[in-house]
C-alpha cells in the first residue's frame, strides 16, 4: 500500500516555503496536513503570501471548516469526514515522520479516500526500530510497514551551512566542567543516555548554574549588541526552571503549558517583550521565527 507515495526531505531549511511553492504549481486540488493548529496557522499565512486565492482551512481548533483548492488541514478533523476530501489526487504532510504506519488516523484515512499522490516533508527522516542487536534509527522508507517508498528529494545541514541558509553552529565542550561520560549509562533503547544518569551528572558538575551564567552572558555581552531574544532548549524541566529562577522575564514553555498562555509567551517572545524562553523538548518542530538570533 502507498508504493507510489514520496518522502521530501528537507533539514529544517524552510519546509513551510518548499510546501507552499509546491501547492502553488500543480494547479490543482491540494489538501496539506499540518500536525498542529499553530503550524497549520503559520504555514498558511505563508501560502496566502505566495498564493492569496483559493486558500482554506478545515480545522475544528482553527474554527474553520472550508474546503477550496488548496485546503490546510489537521488530520483530526478530516478523519472524520473522508468523502469530502475525494476531490483531491495530491496530498503533502508536513512533518511526515509523524505518521504511523502501523495504524491510526492517517493510515486510517488514505484507506478510505483511495488512490492519491501523496508528498511527505520532514527533517526528521528516521524512526527507532528494534532488531536482534537492541535498537536502531531506520530512514522511514526502508520501515514495514511503510507509508513512503521513495525518497525523492534531500539536503544535508552541512551543504544548507555552506550555501548560507541556516547560521553556523558553535560548540562548547562540557569537559570545563569535569563532565565524564563514563558516569553515562544507555537506556534501554539504547539509543540514547537514561535520564537517571544524566541527570546525576549534571547535578554532579553544577551544569544548572553552568547554564544560567551562559544565558547571562549572552543577554549582557562584553562587545557587540544584545541578542533580540535567546530560545534555549532543554532536556529536563529543572533546568528551564534554573533559568526562569535565576534570569528575570525569562519564561518557560513545556507540553504541558495551556494553550493560551503558550500563544502568549510566543507572541510576546516575538515580539520582543519576552527575551528569554526556555523550552523542554516543546519547540523543536514546526516553530517559525525568522529574526531570532540566539
Amino acid at each position: 500500500l502507498y508504493c507510489d507515495h514520496q518522502l521530501f526531505v528537507h533539514h529544517n531549511s524552510g519546509k513551510s516555503h518548499v510546501i507552499a511553492d509546491i501547492a502553488a504549481r500543480l494547479n490543482a486540488p491540494v489538501l496539506i496536513f499540518q500536525p498542529s493548529k499553530e503550524i497549520l496557522e503559520q504555514n498558511f499565512a505563508k501560502m496566502q503570501a505566495i498564493n492569496p486565492f483559493g486558500c482554506s482551512v478545515f480545522s475544528a481548533s482553527f474554527n474553520s471548516k472550508e474546503i477550496g483548492m488548496i485546503t490546510f488541514a489537521t488530520i483530526g478533523s478530516a478523519k472524520g469526514h473522508p468523502e469530502l476530501f475525494k476531490i483531491f489526487k495530491y496530498i503533502l504532510i508536513d512533518e511526515a515522520h509523524t505518521t504511523n504506519p502501523k495504524e491510526g488516523m492517517y493510515r486510517d484515512f488514505f484507506e478510505t479516500i483511495g488512490d492519491t499522490k501523496i508528498l511527505g516533508v520532514t527533517a526528521t527522516p528516521f524512526r527507532l526500530s528494534s532488531c536482534s542487536d537492541g535498537s536502531m534509527l531506520k530512514f522511514i522508507t526502508r520501515t514495514r510497514p511503510k507509508i513512503f517508498s521513495k525518497v525523492i528529494y534531500y539536503i544535508q545541514v552541512k551543504t544548507l551551512l555552506e550555501l548560507g541558509y541556516l547560521a553556523k553552529l558553535k560548540y562548547f565542550q562540557l569537559s570545563v566542567l569535569g563532565w565524564n561520560a563514563n558516569n553515562l549509562r544507555l537506556n534501554s533503547t539504547g539509543a540514547d543516555f537514561s535520564d537517571k544518569y544524566l541527570i546525576k551528572e549534571y547535578e554532579r558538575v553544577g551544569f544548572y548554574g553552568y547554564l544560567v551564567n551562559v544565558v547571562k552572558r549572552l543577554l549582557n555581552p562584553k562587545a557587540g549588541r544584545t541578542p533580540k531574544g535567546i530560545l534555549v532548549f532543554t532536556k529536563f524541566t529543572k533546568e528551564a526552571e534554573q533559568l526562569t529562577k535565576s534570569i528575570p522575564g525569562c519564561e518557560i514553555v513545556t507540553g504541558k503549558t495551556p494553550k493560551k498562555e503558550r500563544e502568549r509567551i510566543l507572541n510576546d517572545f516575538r515580539k520582543g517583550i519576552i527575551k528569554v524562553v526556555a523550552n523542554v523538548n516543546t519547540l523543536s518542530i514546526g516553530f517559525d521565527y525568522p529574526e531570532l538570533d540566539t
